[in-house]
């Protein structure tokens, strides 16, 4: 449809009307659009006189078309065109270099994210702006209506520059005062101005009044909210006008209600304020009895009742922005954004200063959301954020950054005193928080990072406390309460991520390997099982440290992966043991993500069911940890592989909850006592009888007891008169692959 109207033409006829047409210009790059804006204006009159349409498909060709036409009344801008801001500029171009102020703007843009800020709107005298999804026929000629009218009055003014020159500098007051308290005691400024009166008045509104401007002469006066008040007329705590002065101000404001336009009466000047947006009300001041009323004072008041009102409009607009921009909706307090403009003002204020970033997150957020209900939870979020900012006020700003995630900005001393913070905030959280019938006690997890120079900006300090934060999220309930930021962590960030990048590349088979270190029984020494272990190898030779691979893995997410693909290939390559005629049994280890996943038991009928292994011969080892919350699904997975064939092992045992209570209750066929007992048994007593402990609870429970870290015979020794059943450990063997471990455990088949 591009050939129906020309690059740059007037191309579409005049609409209907008597008059000479209303130019009007539409710039935009999509066809469509132009097509659109001539159908939604068929029929279309303003006063009598039609539009004609000129069109232009981008910033070049409405140059030539304003350079063209000095009369074009209204230019319709897209924003975004053959550039981002190619609209801004066309209107910076057509105002600064071309000198033309007298045509009215309307911005529209398909693209939310390309939104003009809201200084540009003001620079440049922008009477409107809609994204195209939001700009209906209504609001198309709601506004085109209030552009042509400020168009054909700012046209009026020019013949009568002497008389109009202080409302014109007046009006360019009011562009420069966006928000509303500022814009309305300017308005009661330019108004008395204008009639070269002291500054008394009031401006007052109501925001939802009745449709049309007849609606307006069915408020009462008392229904006006008191916005502004100057002069004699700045009564405290007043929020009418008829509080203010209830006799010729209230008549004068009555007048003009019922007028619905301005009106000079009762010793006032009174300017009538209203828009499509659903605004009614009235800027008046009073008139001194000697009060120069200049010519053509109607029309002046109509002009300026028009732009104020419609900048009135814009402020708001402007006030609604802000607040969205800068406003978390789901708390009400300050959002990052909000946080990072303060931090930023505060240290431009007080450049030498100490300043200090609390990131502060709830342990167990989501338990809670899931318990109670994400309504709920919420609640409690914002309480929570309500305690930080009221028992923090010394806080230049409390702010939510994200999810159950708040910012804290501190200054001065206590930026040295982490443990007073820490301690300042958990006492915030002593007292349970009750939301309706719940009630929550919520425990604070915090960490922090100090600025050390001029360019320690807020994101830049909360990147690093974040960083410090997912170092106690990793570390779990047990590292503490804070934790504050040092360099090293962003190096074992980065390193973890760099690992993870690894383990998620095409190369991972590569990486990733499966050893196997041998069990042996103590009395025979002839090996009886071997763990399988994850290794990871560089192409250059260089081994990952396995510790370092699995906290990459489990920060990354792809722990599940990993997890699943050893187990496949554990049981694979001991399948080829068992083939081999060696009857030994292969230890599993499974993480609690693994065993937490829903697919969990799937993915070993698969695991089974490809590699042919006989679960007989599968050893779990599994911590301690996953019994602590009792999760049935947990025990209920452990039985179902019990019913299989497998044994169920608990590692590292003696170094967590180990509690004879709970054993006996649990699916548990052995337990292996941690490398750290069995290192300092023969030097020191109490490791040794805490083995011995050990073996008399796995005795009593009948379960098989293996020990780890085994390095010494000397160990091996006490081991075997404690009644260890089976050792594992460097004195025997490292972990090995696979085809070392074959040939390991065939020399020691026989003991």
């Amino acid at each position: 449809m591009d050939f129906l109207i020309d690059e740059a033409s007037s191309g579409a006829a005049a609409t209907a009307g008597n008059g000479v047409p209303w130019r009007v210009l539409i710039v935009d790059d999509a066809q469509e659009v132009h097509e659109a804006t001539a159908f939604a204006l068929r029929g279309f009159t303003f006063e009598g006189r039609g539009v004609e349409l000129l069109h232009a498909r981008s910033a070049d060709a409405a140059k030539d078309l304003l350079r063209r036409y000095e009369d074009i009344a209204v230019a319709i801008v897209d924003v975004v065109m053959e550039t981002e801001r190619a609209g801004i500029q066309l209107i910076d171009w057509m105002r600064n270099e071309l000198g033309n102020h007298l045509t009215r703007i309307i911005l529209r843009t398909g693209q939310p994210g390309y939104a003009p800020e809201s200084d540009v709107i003001v620079q440049h005298e922008i009477d409107g702006y809609k994204e195209k999804s939001e700009m209906t026929r209504t609001r198309l000629v709601t506004m085109l209506v209030t552009s042509l009218r400020g168009y054909r009055q700012l046209r009026a003014l020019e013949h009568h520059e002497a008389g109009l020159r202080q409302l014109v500098d007046g009006l360019a007051d009011l562009l420069d005062t966006p928000d509303v308290a500022t814009l309305t005691r300017t308005m009661i400024e330019q108004l008395a101005a204008l009639f070269r009166a002291p500054a008394t008045g009031v401006v007052c509104a109501c925001e939802r009044a009745p449709a049309g401007t007849g609606g307006c002469a069915e408020l009462a006066v008392s229904d006006l909210h008191l916005l502004a008040a100057r002069g004699d007329y700045a009564v405290a705590n007043a929020a009418c006008a008829c509080e203010v002065d209830p006799t010729d101000l209230t008549a004068a404001l009555r007048a003009c209600l019922d007028a619905c336009e301005p009106v000079v009466a009762h010793g006032h000047a009174c300017l009538f304020l209203h828009t499509a947006g659903g605004l009614c009300g009235v800027a008046a001041v009073r008139l001194p009895d000697d009060a120069v009323e200049p010519a053509e004072a109607h029309e002046l008041l109509r002009l300026f009742a028009i732009n104020a009102a419609v900048r009135y409009q814009n402020a708001r607009l402007f006030e609604h922005v802000h607040t969205l921009a800068y406003t978390d909706t789901s708390t009400g307090l300050p959002n990052f954004a909000a946080f990072t403009e303060t931090f930023a003002a505060y240290c431009d204020a007080h450049p030498d200063a100490n300043a200090m970033v609390v990131l502060f997150d709830v342990q167990r957020y989501r338990v809670i959301e899931h318990g109670v209900g994400p309504e709920h939870a919420l609640k409690a979020l914002q309480a929570a954020g309500e305690r930080l900012r009221t028992g923090l006020p010394d806080a230049p700003v409390v702010a939510h950054r994200r999810g159950d995630e708040f910012a804290v900005m501190l200054v001065g001393d206590q930026v040295a005193r982490p443990e007073e913070i820490a301690g300042r905030i958990d006492r915030l959280f002593e007292t349970p928080l009750r939301v309706g019938d719940v009630v929550f006690t919520l425990r604070p997890r915090l960490a922090m990072a100090t600025r050390e120079g001029p360019a320690d900006d807020a994101p830049t300090l909360a990147r690093r406390a974040g960083v410090a934060l997912d170092e106690l999220r990793r570390s779990g309930t047990g590292a503490g309460r804070y934790l504050v930021y040092r360099h090293d962590m962003s190096e074992a960030a980065y390193e973890r991520l760099r690992i993870a990048t690894l383990l998620s590349s095409e190369d991972t088979a590569d990486l990733c390997h499966v050893y196997c270190q041998p069990i042996l029984d103590t009395h025979s020494e002839r090996v009886v099982a071997g763990e399988a272990l994850l290794r990871f190898i560089q192409h250059d030779g260089t081994m990952i440290s396995t510790a370092s691979a699995i906290a990459a893995a489990e920060a990354s997410g792809l722990i599940l992966d990993l997890g699943h693909w050893a187990l496949r290939q554990s049981l694979h390559q001991h399948r080829r043991l068992l083939d081999a005629g060696l009857k030994v049994r292969i230890n599993v280890n499974l993480s609690p993500a693994q065993i937490q996943s829903n697919q969990i038991t799937r993915i070993f009928d698969d695991a089974f069911a490809e590699t042919g292994f006989d679960p007989n011969y599968l050893n779990i080892e599994v911590t301690e940890g996953i019994f602590m919350e009792g999760d049935a699904g947990t025990i209920a997975f452990l039985e179902w592989l019990r019913d299989k064939g497998a044994r169920i092992h608990i590692d590292d045992f003696g170094t967590g909850y180990s509690s004879l209570s709970y054993l006996r209750k649990l699916p548990v066929d052995g337990l292996k006592i941690d490398r750290s007992f069995v290192m300092d048994m023969v030097d020191n007593p109490d490791c040794s009888a805490v083995i011995g402990s050990i073996v008399g609870v796995g005795n009593a429970l009948g379960l098989e007891l293996t020990a780890e870290g085994v390095e010494t015979r000397n160990q091996r020794d006490a081991l075997e008169k404690l009644g260890v059943e089976k050792l594992q450990g460097f004195l025997y063997a490292k972990a090995l692959p696979h085809e070392g471990f074959l040939a390991y455990a065939q020399g020691h088949a026989d003991g």
